[in-house]
């Protein structure tokens, strides 16, 4: 008996145990509901006002500025190179000396053609005294034969010494102009080791060094013509040859300035996969740039007319796009239709003119909900 008092008293202590933590958990719960909930701080946003307007809407590549006129320096002999002395972006004139090369040989070659024209003369000019000669003597003869002072075997044997000492002459001379042309050869094959520049231009490529051998064919420098003109060259997919054609007017920048040209040329892709090149031709270099550089190039496809909202305010995703317009304190976002954009600014449907929308990187844009409460830190409205 005195065990069941002892069980019954247990299970009485444990149910108050329950029962009043039971109370203090509701009475907390009631504390608790009875504070006022914290104040949701709102996110600052930058924004800017949808207008009206028109928009250009581009394409952008990459293009490569060049000179119209591009030559290879190469050599026409071989020969050893003694000296080069330009590198890229050196500047030169016409007819300034751009590589040596090894004229030993050459030397040697002119040396002994000289040599050979002087014997040649020396004969001739024998050959000349000795015609003269026989001139005077052949020119007695006859008188002397006219006389009849002489027979006619004599008369006939001085006319052939006379024809003879002419043939001479005749050979003679043809030597002499024969070794002349050998001499000029030689001396145009010697200048061959002088390589000058053939217009003013700059260096835009070395391809050797001295040492090397040079050979005919083989490039050793690249150098572009200066003030004769410069072409943009821009590889675009096949398919946007059907957008662009020549005519097509292309803002060209170098990330600080910004200039308009037109396209003068397409050329289509020459096999599948590969790249049409576009042309643009310029009376000079934009920028003051050296040929060679890199330069961004964009693409006037189209004008489009609408709402204009800045590029940073559209936000994509894979069941469309939407802005987030603010207000009274509160983002919402908008679905809008896309009907035109260039990287700074997009034309939408969907909002009205005057409308304030958030700007801002995808990913803080992304963070914003529908129904959030947002505070105005900056204008974005020259991001537009």
């Amino acid at each position: 008996m005195a065990k069941v008092s002892k069980k019954w008293l247990a299970g009485v202590i444990a149910l108050l145990i329950v029962a009043l933590a039971a109370g203090l958990v509701i009475k907390k719960k009631h504390d608790l509901a009875g504070l006022a909930k914290p104040a949701v701080r709102p996110t600052p946003v930058q924004v800017a006002e949808s207008v009206n307007g028109t928009v250009p809407v581009t394409v952008h590549y990459l293009g490569k500025a060049d000179s119209m006129v591009t030559a290879d320096i190469a050599a026409r002999i071989t020969s050893n190179i003694l000296a080069i002395h330009q590198r890229e972006g050196d500047m030169v004139k016409a007819g300034q000396l751009m590589v040596e090369l090894d004229d030993a040989t050459l030397s040697n070659k002119v040396r002994a053609a000289g040599a050979d024209q002087r014997a040649a003369e020396s004969t001739l000019a024998a050959a000349e005294s000795a015609y003269s000669t026989q001139k005077a003597s052949f020119d007695r003869d006859e008188i002397l034969y006219q006389n009849k002072a002489i027979s006619q075997e004599a008369y006939e044997h001085a006319k052939s010494a006379l024809d003879l000492a002419e043939s001479q002459v005749q050979a003679a001379r043809q030597r002499v102009a024969l070794l002349a042309q050998n001499k000029e050869a030689a001396v145009t094959e010697k200048s061959y080791t002088q390589l000058v520049a053939p217009f003013d231009g700059i260096v835009v490529k070395r391809s050797a060094e001295p040492g090397d051998l040079a050979v005919p064919g083989k490039p050793l420098l690249t150098l572009q013509a200066l003030n004769q003109g410069y072409k943009i060259i821009v590889q675009i997919p096949q398919e946007q040859t059907l957008n662009i054609s020549a005519g097509t007017h292309a803002l060209i920048s170098d990330g600080k300035e910004q200039t308009e040209a037109a396209v003068a040329k397409v050329y289509p892709a020459l096999a599948a996969n590969s790249l049409a090149t576009v042309e643009i031709c310029l009376d000079k270099i934009p920028f003051q740039l050296p040929p060679g550089s890199t330069l961004g190039v964009d693409f006037i496809l189209k004008d489009v007319s609408g709402i204009i909202v800045p590029a940073a305010a559209v936000v994509k995703n894979t069941t469309g796009a939407f802005v987030i317009g603010i207000t009274d304190g509160t983002a919402h976002h908008i679905p809008v239709n896309i009907l035109g954009e260039n990287d700074k600014q997009a034309v939408v449907s969907g909002i009205d003119a005057g409308a304030e929308v958030a700007v801002g990187q995808e990913s803080q844009m992304l963070k914003l909900m529908d129904g959030m409460p947002v505070t105005v830190a900056a204008d974005g409205s020259e991001q537009q």
